[in-house]
């Protein structure tokens, strides 16, 4: 997603929400509501009220580190990750302000966060939600992952696989663009051709 379509999310967004307290809407937030939203609409194009009426989450990294009590210092080099469970009813994220709701709720989430209330959810609690209802982000652009040189110069191209059996969201930093993201995606064909005609055209809707 090139810098300038960020921009203008967050335009968009702020313009929705008629912000009148501060909100964290970074490009990762405002990023990952759009891609969000578009999975939805692709999977489920034609389905009934009913269906539309269920619960959808995406887990969202967060270095907690500055979040521990007492905090570990930047230099901490090691695991030190939560995940912000972030819900929302299907028919309302895909409807007209769905995305500036998605940011809302993303954003909320991230800075709320709270790493000792969330040890209380385990692992049963995420294996509960139905598969389909639940995406995950598996990477970061602060990873810079185009940084990276084992000897033979930094990669042109950075391709990161699905763990989790195709339901997740890989982001990265842009090698050609300043402020872009690189979206990563592992989808059925169907799924895959009808979410590209989406995340397309939804943001010259949104200009």
């Amino acid at each position: 997603m090139g810098l300038s379509d960020i921009k203008l999310l967050k335009k968009w967004v702020s313009a929705r929400l008629e912000m009148k307290a501060p909100l964290h809407l970074s490009s990762l937030v405002v990023t990952l509501a759009y891609v969000w939203v578009c999975l939805l609409k692709a999977r489920w194009p034609s389905k009934t009220d009913h269906e539309n009426d269920a619960e959808e989450h995406i887990i969202v990294p967060i270095d907690v580190r500055a979040r521990l009590d007492p905090p570990l210092p930047v230099t901490y080099f090691g695991n030190c990750i939560g995940g912000v469970d972030v819900m929302c009813n299907r028919s309302v994220l895909i409807g007209k302000d769905g995305i500036a709701i998605a940011a809302k709720l993303i954003g909320k989430a991230i800075k709320n966060y709270d790493f000792y209330a969330q040890l209380e959810r385990d692992l049963s609690y995420f294996m509960s939600i139905p598969k389909g209802q639940i995406e995950g982000v598996g990477s970061s652009p602060r990873f810079a992952v185009y940084d990276t040189d084992f000897g033979w110069g930094k990669p042109e191209k950075v391709e990161m696989n699905p763990i989790d059996g195709g339901q997740s969201i890989a982001l990265s930093e842009c090698p050609n663009e300043a402020g872009a993201i690189e979206i990563g995606l592992v989808r059925k064909k169907t799924e895959m051709d009808h979410f590209a005609y989406i995340f397309a055209n939804s943001i010259e809707v949104l200009s």
